[in-house]
């Protein structure tokens, strides 16, 4: 039972309402009131924000990338905070075999973005827009006052769980080392807040989606193919340009070898077709397996698929990506599968006899 003058109060709230409603024909709008286009888990609270400082400038290749971007996503997700992110993608040269340095790409044409967005809300940054202007706007066009802008910098020695009680509008993140997807790495340790969390598995998920646009183009190289077929992946171009930090890599990856592999022999069955994801110009280096098997590969549609013409190369790989989602168990990598080099450059010793007559994974 209510007292009193609990009851007076809860009458007079009526009364206030009843009286706005009558002098304006609509109920009194409140600041910070629910707003259907943010998050339910900010739909009542002043917007925050979160920021990675040139979190798309490092240029790293796509995977690289891809999981800095769901680190940073994820962090945003626990914190309860809009992530501020660049609406363009950079890509190297190495990945891109442009002539110039650095080129961009649109992060629509790489990410679902609208899938991300249902797990953590995004404001995109054009260019050198100003971030406080852009935070600016975006309190403004959710009825908010901006009031004065506070911001906190912090580097990314700093603990997610520090950042909970920072009162600031903005912070922003500082990464010294090259791969900032390591603020999530495997080891609870690091950051126990956000790693193997259910915030960075749902966001990674997310992230992890191809756009539709390529979804699409990669289902018609399906649908062609026609039957069962199994996946290897090759990757050559950036990598053997580079023979001292993967002196076995060119070799390893020719078709007559990968042929000749006992992993490839063992996970790929005789009567499978094969598709190869390569970055590699010159698919006469895969001869042999064209010549022996039924083989595929994404040039091979170059006519038949016109959007392919117009595919950067990351956009190819995500449809080579979309490609294996349809292929067979026992998917060949290849440095996990068909080369002794290190992914990341550390040559391994030829002594146990490894490459094309590989048996087991060289030591380290």
């Amino acid at each position: 039972m209510l007292s009193g003058a609990a009851r007076w109060r809860a009458l007079w709230s009526h009364v206030v309402v009843l009286v706005c409603v009558w002098e304006t024909g609509h109920p009194p709008k409140l600041v910070g009131a629910t707003d259907s286009s943010l998050p339910s888990s900010q739909s009542t609270a002043h917007p925050r924000y979160l920021r990675w400082l040139r979190e798309w400038y490092h240029c790293a290749g796509l995977m690289h990338q891809r999981a800095s971007l769901a680190c940073m996503l994820a962090e945003a997700k626990y914190l309860n905070r809009t992530a501020i992110i660049q609406d363009d993608y950079c890509m190297d040269r190495a990945h891109t075999r442009a002539k110039h340095a650095q080129t961009f790409i649109n992060i629509s044409n790489i990410y679902n973005v609208p899938e991300i967005q249902k797990e953590v809300r995004l404001l995109l940054r054009s260019g050198t827009e100003s971030v406080e202007k852009l935070v600016q706007h975006d309190l403004s066009r959710h009825n908010y006052q901006p009031g004065k802008l506070t911001q906190s910098k912090v580097t990314s020695s700093i603990k997610t769980a520090v950042l909970e009680g920072d009162p600031s509008l903005i912070i922003t993140r500082e990464f010294r080392r090259d791969y900032w997807y390591e603020l999530c790495s495997s080891t609870p340790k690091e950051n126990p807040e956000i790693t193997k969390t259910r915030a960075h598995k749902s966001v990674y998920s997310k992230v992890k989606m191809i756009p539709t646009r390529l979804t699409t183009i990669a289902k018609k190289i399906v649908d062609s193919i026609g039957e069962r077929f199994s996946y290897i992946h090759v990757r050559r171009g950036d990598k053997i340009r580079n023979s001292k930090r993967w002196p076995n890599l060119m070799h390893d990856t020719r078709g007559d070898v990968i042929l000749k592999n006992p992993t490839v022999k063992a996970k790929i069955p005789e009567t499978n077709a094969i598709y190869i994801a390569t970055n590699e110009d010159d698919l006469s280096v895969f001869s042999a397996i064209f010549h022996n098997r039924k083989a595929f590969a994404m040039a091979n549609y170059s006519q038949s698929i016109p959007e392919i013409a117009s595919l950067s190369v990351y956009e190819a790989n995500l449809v080579d990506l979309g490609v294996r989602d349809f292929a067979d168990k026992g998917i060949i990598e290849t440095f996990y599968h068909l080369t002794c080099d290190d992914k990341h450059g550390i040559a391994s010793p030829r002594s146990c006899e490894c490459g094309a007559l590989m048996k087991t994974r060289c030591p380290r």
